[in-house]
């Protein structure tokens, strides 16, 4: 079962169902927002109890190569 909750940094919704689920995967629009409130969002579900499995970058560039490190593994794309 997938539940869509409204945006973490507008609403308390999100925090709320985080505890109840069995685990989180962030959905983050790319070039949208700072790394800083990805992170404050990060905390405050795992304060409310939630276990975030992944996140999935949204509306990222085709065509602008990139690569990071991020829970033990590495990504690009190119």
């Amino acid at each position: 079962i997938i539940i869509d909750s409204p945006p973490v940094s507008s609403v308390s919704d999100a925090s709320v169902i985080a505890s109840q689920t069995d685990g989180i995967v962030m959905v983050v629009r790319d070039r949208f927002i700072t790394r800083n409130i990805v992170r404050r969002c990060q905390s405050q579900l795992m304060q409310a109890g939630g276990n975030i499995v992944g996140v999935l970058l949204n509306r990222a560039e085709k065509s602008r190569p990139y690569s990071g490190y991020y829970g033990g593994a590495y990504y690009y794309n190119k």
